[in-house]
């Protein structure tokens, strides 16, 4: 890749390109060891030389796995003083944190007003409750508040639980409207191509929906419909012959027009 390689040299003997991605930082790294930028997690005073390491000062630390706790590795990182002397802080997976394991020791920032003279600047919790009678009711105020929250989740809970917890129930009375329906509108369908054969419909037309007030309406509107009429009864026999034969046309004519249609 754009790297010569004389012709004396021998792959076996001379490996092309075996320096590590990393580095100087991978020099120890057939040890277990690994250079890194470390940080100080809290301040620190050096055994040797008892120098003040501030919080946030960055080392070149050798990083290595030192143990475990449970599935966790915990790693140790080994730092060099000023002065020459190594410490080491390694983590703590346990209490979340850093200590200090080796040639350092962690600064105390504890600092109690009582015992220095002072006055504390405010109470715990605990002793609020002890003390002030105001702060316990409001406390019981409180958790009574919480106490009716929490019941009324439970049992918004416990009804969602019920309702899934049988499904096949669900399922039943879910498939058996389903079918109520199916079987409703199979029976209109099978009324509709029963009314479209008797009265010659067309198929492509869609028929409206029936009901037992739309056919007594409908019922009395025929009925009103073929009614004879006496007038024309009356009439001589040529008029009557005429008023049948233009009946007669008109009523085809309508069918051809329905049929076109």
């Amino acid at each position: 890749m754009g790297r010569y390689r004389p012709p004396s040299s021998d792959p076996r003997r001379d490996p092309f390109n075996a320096t590590h991605p990393l580095g100087a930082r991978a020099r120890k790294i057939s040890s277990g060891i690994l250079i890194v930028r470390f940080a100080l997690p809290f301040h620190i005073y050096c055994l040797g030389c008892n120098a003040h390491l501030a919080q946030g000062r960055r080392f070149n630390a050798e990083k290595s796995h030192v143990d475990d706790y449970l599935d966790i590795k915990v790693y140790g990182f080994r730092c060099k003083c000023p002065c020459g002397e190594w410490f080491e802080i390694r983590t703590d997976p346990q209490h979340a944190c850093y200590t200090v394991h080796a040639g350092a020791r962690k600064q105390i920032q504890d600092w109690d007003p009582s015992q220095h003279g002072g006055h504390a600047i405010y109470d715990t919790e605990a002793k609020q409750d002890k003390t002030d009678a105001f702060a316990k009711v409001q406390g019981h105020e409180q958790l009574k508040a919480n106490k009716r929250k929490w019941e009324q989740r439970v049992r918004e809970l416990e009804e969602q639980q019920q309702q899934s917890k049988d499904p096949y129930t669900a399922n039943a009375n879910l498939r058996r409207a389903f079918r109520s329906d199916k079987h409703a509108r199979t029976h209109q369908l099978q009324q509709d191509i029963k009314t479209r054969n008797a009265i010659g419909w067309n198929h492509d037309r869609l028929l409206l929906p029936t009901s037992p007030e739309t056919d007594s309406r409908d019922r009395q509107a025929w009925r009103a419909q073929r009614k004879p009429n006496t007038s024309a009864q009356t009439a001589p026999p040529a008029q009557r012959l005429k008023n049948t034969i233009l009946a007669n046309s008109r009523r085809k004519a309508d069918a051809q027009k329905a049929r076109r249609q």
